[in-house]
């Protein structure tokens, strides 16, 4: 049988484990079996089985839940189809064929997902500190690296690792400037976001609204203290 490398799919996307034969009489209509297994031949989970029996031509056309037949028989190509890749289709995988002749089962056939490169959001936040800051969320396995083309003067930015896969990265934010942030696709085409920053009038507002306040209470602690000596005087007279 012949095998390849380690098939890479990313995450969501309909992958093919390919697995071929070579025999040297022609199959033709006989009985044919086609089995796939997980983790190990024989003993491990069945996920896919397709039973083509004596005259009976075609491919399989069998499907079980996401897995369906993804070869040629008459190509001696009994390639094993999952829809919607997920985390847990990681790992090992085995294919047998069964002919009236003969019967080949394959060593182990590696599947590997990875989450695809995205440009998740880019938005405006501010610290506890009370900075403002312009943030790009970039997500996948490896996560992509981020180029701010506008302004176009940013050569540096705060990274901040989220999660193996989830990564952010922040500049400070300017009054009425606007930001885009861009990453190169997988397809090779560039993906970017935009976002204006506008002059933080609120920002301005809360802070007059702030020294209002503290200033209405210092008077009410002067008027405060001041009766409190007057009271303390009176008595004191008497």
């Amino acid at each position: 049988m012949h095998l390849r490398d380690p098939v890479i799919s990313s995450l969501g996307r309909n992958a093919t484990i390919p697995c071929s034969f070579t025999i040297d009489v022609p199959i033709g209509n006989s009985s044919k079996t086609v089995i796939w297994w997980r983790k190990e031949p024989y003993k491990g989970p069945l996920v896919y089985i397709c039973v083509r029996n004596t005259g009976l031509s075609g491919n399989c056309t069998e499907s079980t839940g996401r897995y369906s037949f993804g070869g040629d028989l008459t190509e001696q190509n009994i390639a094993l189809r999952i829809s919607n890749v997920t985390h847990t289709d990681v790992g090992k995988y085995f294919c047998r064929i069964q002919l009236d002749m003969d019967a080949y089962t394959s060593e182990k056939i590696e599947l590997e997902v990875k989450e695809p490169q995205e440009l998740r959001r880019i938005y405006i936040e501010t610290t506890v500190k009370g900075e403002r800051l312009v943030t790009c969320d970039v997500s996948g396995q490896p996560p992509p690296a981020v180029t701010w083309t506008q302004p176009e003067n940013i050569t540096t930015s705060q990274i901040s690792n989220l999660t193996d896969s989830l990564v952010s990265y922040s500049v400070p934010a300017s009054h009425n400037t606007e930001y885009t942030c861009q990453i190169d696709g997988e397809d090779g085409h560039k993906v970017a976001q935009s976002i204006f920053h506008r002059a933080c009038i609120q920002c301005s507002c809360q802070n007059h609204i702030y020294l209002a306040l503290i200033g209405c209470l210092g008077t009410i602690l002067a008027i405060v203290l001041i009766v409190s000596s007057y009271v303390m005087a009176t008595l004191n007279r008497k």
